[in-house]
């Protein structure tokens, strides 16, 4: 129940990642997944699906229908609705190198072969390819890194004792989290295990707090540069302030070898002076995070009723969600206040503010 206007440009998000379907065999799924970037109701939608025991061997199959029906849509647009609404669309993607080196195959034995991506029509490989993948680059890239290694003393970090490793996940345990963030925190005896939201609820929520004087000065403030950074980069609220959080991050990239070593400084980490242009070009990291699209390869996982012909039950799950119509009453969203004094809620489109110390 999307209407959309015949000047409408769809902005399309693809993901392309694999996952193993049991922990006892070596089948796996390799889906090609898109979003509608700007349209918060369509939820990620799977465009192919690969399965075998090992990734795609030839990318020519396995990517050149995408890219010749993606071609194929932006020369001829697509048509919607019953009022046949015809609407242009546009491509962006995710991860990336220099254009012009990645084109000429300058990096020799990295190539495998020539990728059919390379043929999409006004798409340039590294510019409309997203690096800043708020999950992998910021949450279980560095944060997780700097993390582990204080709780485990690896990458050049100072290792944590025994009895501070459990003040410190006491503290988290005991940190009132707001409504938005459903799990709270775990031990730091099982950072391992940790999930990229975690590490992001641990940078915004916990580090502030549980970081101070337990690392030292240079490691704390060069962390709170992160933070930073990563809040004002995460809304248009902080505009204005972008260019702030750029100076920012390649100060972090410039401090990263002295705090931790030379040896220690990765590709994430050089990845950090790509952020603000990709930020300013695409938007804030929230809406570059890949979490919609991990949520949706759990999904259809999820859809698998036993080892049995299990892309064909993927295929047949699959058809049957989205065949299935379900009809929207919904409205124009209207602000209101539920409840009275001190229990009073209020209601806004795209968040609540109550009077509780858990959201305060």
């Amino acid at each position: 129940n999307i209407r959309l206007s015949a000047d409408t440009v769809l902005n399309l998000n693809l993901s392309i990642d694999g996952f193993p379907l049991h922990k006892s065999g070596r089948t796996t799924f390799w889906p090609i997944l898109m979003s509608v970037y700007g349209i918060r109701r369509v939820k990620p939608m799977t465009v192919a699906i690969f399965c075998g025991n090992k990734k795609p061997t030839s990318v020519e199959q396995y990517l050149r229908p995408l890219v010749d029906e993606l071609n194929y849509l932006y020369e001829q647009g697509i048509t919607l609705g019953v009022e046949s609404t015809s609407v242009k669309i546009k491509i962006r993607a995710v991860t990336g190198t220099s254009d012009e080196r990645f084109r000429t195959q300058a990096y020799g034995k990295h190539h495998k072969e020539y990728t059919p991506l390379l043929d999409l029509m006004h798409f340039n490989i590294i510019e409309d390819v997203i690096v800043s993948d708020r999950l992998h680059l910021i949450d279980f890239g560095i944060v997780r890194k700097l993390l582990q290694g204080w709780v485990f003393g690896m990458w050049g970090a100072e290792k944590w004792s025994d009895s501070m490793i459990d003040a410190i996940s006491k503290q988290l345990q005991d940190i009132p989290l707001p409504s938005e963030i459903h799990r709270k925190f775990r031990s730091l005896r099982d950072v391992k295990f940790w999930k990229a939201s975690e590490y992001s609820a641990f940078l915004h929520y916990a580090s502030i707090v549980v970081l101070k004087n337990r690392i030292s000065k240079p490691a704390y403030d060069h962390f709170m540069l992160l933070f930073c950074a990563v809040t004002l980069l995460s809304s248009n609220v902080y505009r204005n302030q972008w260019h702030v959080a750029d100076s920012l991050l390649k100060k972090i990239v410039e401090q990263y070898n002295v705090i931790y070593g030379e040896g220690y400084v990765s590709s994430n980490v050089h990845n950090l002076l790509h952020v603000y242009e990709e930020v300013v070009k695409f938007g804030p990291l929230e809406t570059l995070a890949a979490y919609p699209f991990e949520n949706a390869l759990q999904q259809i996982k999820c859809l698998m009723r036993n080892g049995w012909k299990n892309l064909e039950q993927a295929i047949n799950r699959l058809s049957e969600v989205e065949n299935f119509y379900f009809p929207s009453n919904e409205k124009k969203f209207v602000t209101y206040i539920d409840g009275k004094a001190f229990d009073a809620t209020l209601h806004m489109e795209d968040f609540i503010l109550r009077r509780t110390n858990r959201d305060a």
